[in-house]
């Protein structure tokens, strides 16, 4: 357990009742109050460790933290909707899965639910389209893209095209027995 300005402390905690507590949310900000020598304390997880083949939890390091601190997550971003570009063929491309947000520890969004509905094939949400949950605050620098809807890559040849190799540009053509 990490506390600011502090020496870390090693405890140990059932990892029977920690499994539970992410299947039970299902998100990487779990906010875990842990009873030590009589004093609760909330903490955030920072990190987990599992064995790589098992899956069996190794390490997790915790973060102590107040209810009033703002801290800086990553939240999943999660789309609501079938976008108009699905519709016709199209697919929806995550560029971005995770947006780093500021908030209160009490107000930490398990997700950023994005209405995708409305693109169109070709079409880009960034990250200064996307409102904040309540209580947060999206971080960047500089824009980005965070979704896309794409249209169907390739595509073939048509029938009257058939036996009509495609040429790169910069690419010399096969050559034939004819020259």
């Amino acid at each position: 357990v990490y506390r600011h300005g502090e020496d870390a402390s090693s405890v140990t905690l059932d990892p029977v009742a920690l499994e539970a507590a992410f299947r039970n949310t299902m998100d990487p900000n779990t906010l875990i109050e842990l009873d030590l020598d009589g004093t609760t304390r909330l903490c955030l997880i920072q990190d987990v460790q599992r064995h790589p083949v098992s899956q069996v939890l190794r390490h997790v390091d915790l973060y102590e933290v107040n209810a009033d601190q703002v801290v800086d997550v990553k939240v999943r971003v999660k789309t609501e909707g079938i976008a108009e570009g699905v519709k016709i063929g199209g697919s929806m491309q995550y560029i971005n899965r995770t947006l780093d947000v500021q908030a209160k520890v009490t107000d930490i969004p398990s997700t950023i639910v994005v209405d995708v509905s409305e693109m169109e094939i070709g079409s880009f949400v960034r990250a200064s389209d996307i409102a904040a949950p309540k209580g947060s605050t999206i971080v960047f620098e500089s824009d980005f893209n965070v979704l896309a809807c794409m249209g169907k890559r390739g595509g073939g040849l048509d029938e009257e095209d058939e036996g009509v190799e495609e040429v790169a540009e910069g690419d010399a053509p096969a050559e034939t027995e004819e020259g």
